[in-house]
């Protein structure tokens, strides 16, 4: 059984709330909400989505606007893999961020922990960090972190999916 009329969702992502509006085919707004970014918010979604007809043999197609990280750099300084350099005239350091999204950094040290005996090039990447750079355990693994968040924005990016010669070119040929 098919709809008469296709229905389209559309969101403006913002910080905190969301504009979402649901059209039909010709372009005619059919609803508009404000939702927050919270679970309240989301449940209002689907409330509305299920309201327009949304289900498993019918979904209503969803598009999401944001202008949020054009540059694979903006992505890692907001998840907390890409350091932080201060420098003076005599000195300089490298810390890592303090501020950015616990979620997404916690789940990025997972993810980092587990390619690393998950994949050969991750493994070596990883390695040549603790043996030939000295780095800790957390440090080396927040380096890997870096390069698998920038693939993984290029393959969002690029609607391609994750190759591991692609991501690791310099681990692959080290480890061989």
């Amino acid at each position: 059984m098919g709809r008469n009329v296709l229905i389209y969702c559309g969101i403006d992502w913002a910080e905190r709330t969301h504009d979402v509006a649901l059209v039909d085919d010709s372009g005619q707004l059919l609803a508009k909400r404000h939702i927050t970014d919270d679970a309240a918010g989301y449940t209002i979604l689907l409330d509305l989505l299920v309201e327009y007809g949304d289900s498993e043999e019918n979904p209503i197609p969803v598009a999401i606007e944001t202008s949020r990280f054009t540059e694979a750099r903006g992505l890692k300084a907001y998840a907390g893999a890409s350091p932080v350099t201060r420098a003076s005239g005599k000195k300089s350091s490298i810390t890592r961020r303090w501020v950015k999204n616990d979620r997404l950094n916690a789940a990025g040290y997972l993810w980092a922990f587990a390619s690393i005996t998950a994949s050969p090039g991750a493994k070596a990447h990883y390695r040549r960090r603790r043996d030939e750079r000295g780095d800790w355990h957390a440090a080396a693994q927040r380096n890997l972190f870096n390069p698998v968040l920038g693939q993984l924005y290029y393959c969002l990016k690029n609607h391609t999916l994750f190759d591991e010669t692609t991501a690791f070119p310099t681990a692959l040929a080290a480890a061989a």
